[in-house]
């Protein structure tokens, strides 16, 4: 596919932390990655969706559309997206705008609905999240349960590949396979929705900064 020419165009929404986290949650990025490449005039993304989480954003973020990164300033976060004319990339850049206020986040309706067997976790009704959500939350709960994280750490996203942009319909048939584990502290696993592989996904261990999971409605 072409590698669309350089096109300045900067998205700067603005976020809320979610639950008792300190930095931008990724469910939140890729909504606003999506939103951005549709107010960017890029829209429709039909094809992947690739996000690539280096660190934490703890400022309010700013998606910068046909950004190149730079070896000495290498960005938190990068992405590409593939469209019906070609391959859109750029960086997310964490601004010096602080983030002000919260928005609750309630993950037990996938927790609740979770089923696991071994390296293999399904969604097995419903929940009223949107498809991100139950992804993410989905592959934090399994890791949690068949890989607990050590005192002091806990499994964070650190890429998000998609053959296709989410669906809605995908939120209640959304399955994840834990494939690889590099040194007990990296893992990639895929994402099928309805048995259909939609992606991968990989998770890292990082710093448990945020409070501990303890209140179902905020974390």
């Amino acid at each position: 596919m072409t590698v669309l020419p350089v096109c300045t165009f900067v998205h700067a929404p603005t976020f809320k932390f979610r639950g008792t986290r300190d930095y931008v949650h990724s469910t939140d990025m890729y909504t606003e990655l999506l939103a951005g490449a549709d107010a960017a005039g890029f829209s429709p993304v039909d094809g992947t969706v690739d996000l690539g989480v280096r660190r934490w954003i703890r400022t309010q973020p700013e998606f910068h559309f046909g950004a190149e990164a730079e070896k000495k300033n290498i960005p938190p976060a990068i992405f590409r997206l593939g469209t019906r004319t070609g391959i859109v990339s750029g960086a997310i850049i964490a601004s010096d705008r602080p983030v002000v206020g919260r928005n609750p986040y309630d993950e037990s309706p996938i927790w609740n609905n979770a089923r696991i067997y071994g390296n293999r976790a399904e969604i097995t009704a419903d929940t009223g999240l949107k498809p991100i959500e139950v992804v993410t939350a989905l592959c934090t709960f399994h890791h949690r349960k068949t890989h607990p994280p050590p005192v002091g750490k806990r499994w964070l996203l650190a890429r998000l590949y998609l053959l296709r942009p989410l669906r809605p319909e995908d939120a209640s048939a959304i399955t994840i396979c834990i494939d690889r584990i590099v040194g007990g502290v990296m893992t990639r696993s895929t994402i099928l929705a309805a048995m259909e592989r939609v992606g991968e996904i990989d998770f890292m261990l990082g710093s448990a900064s945020a409070l501990p999971m303890t209140d179902k409605r905020f974390e």
